[in-house]
């Protein structure tokens, strides 16, 4: 009975340990952010890469750069737009499938539609939330100009982790936020207190 039950102990730990490996050891660890040298509006902060819409050579530089997932925040009508081909005889530009193009490359493509007629819902965060927690290697998520990006990781900052929503968009003020309107007219930002979770690391 001893001997059957160390065997089977030793089954169930190697599963464990076999499906732990498979996937990302714990949540994505949370820093702030960098522009990433040589790319236009792209930032790294931790393993999680943020920017806007890429063409197929900035998403094969990114592939040399390790990203095994990436996380399209476009809304389904502005896919749709882009998979359209508008070349004629007086020119334009030919359309461009990004799930194709990423599967090429061999990228795990994640489509989380929002804005537009798509909307934003908490179901939205549940999918992301799954997406980055269960991704092999680093994650680029992007929309169209990159700020879907960065609202859709302070909702997970908040939401997920445990962050207060000032603290979370501290955060994602260094992945490219510009100033806010507001900040403009009166010509100061609006946090101006610093903030640990700039400091931390999770």
């Amino acid at each position: 009975m001893n001997h059957t039950l160390h065997i089977v102990t030793a089954i169930v730990l190697a599963l464990t340990l076999t499906a732990c490996s498979s996937h990302r050891s714990a949540s994505p660890r949370i820093t702030t952010g960098q522009a990433v040298e040589g790319e236009s509006r792209i930032y790294l902060a931790g393993d999680m890469y943020f920017g806007p819409q890429l063409d197929a050579e900035a998403f094969e530089r990114m592939a040399d750069r390790g990203v095994r997932t990436v996380i399209n925040l476009r809304s389904t009508s502005e896919m749709i737009e882009l998979a359209r081909d508008t070349i004629d005889e007086e020119g334009g530009t030919p359309g461009f499938d990004e799930a194709a193009a990423l599967s090429a490359l061999g990228i795990n493509y994640i489509h989380i539609p929002l804005g537009g007629d798509d909307g934003y819902e908490p179901a939205d965060v549940d999918a992301f939330a799954h997406a980055i927690e269960s991704a092999h290697g680093p994650v680029l998520v992007h929309c169209l100009s990159g700020a879907r990006a960065r609202v859709m990781w302070q909702a997970y900052l908040v939401r997920e982790r445990g962050y207060t929503l000032d603290q979370a968009v501290e955060i994602t003020r260094t992945l490219g936020d510009q100033p806010y309107s507001i900040e403009r007219l009166l010509g100061k930002r609006i946090h101006q207190k610093p903030t640990r979770a700039l400091q931390q690391s999770n």
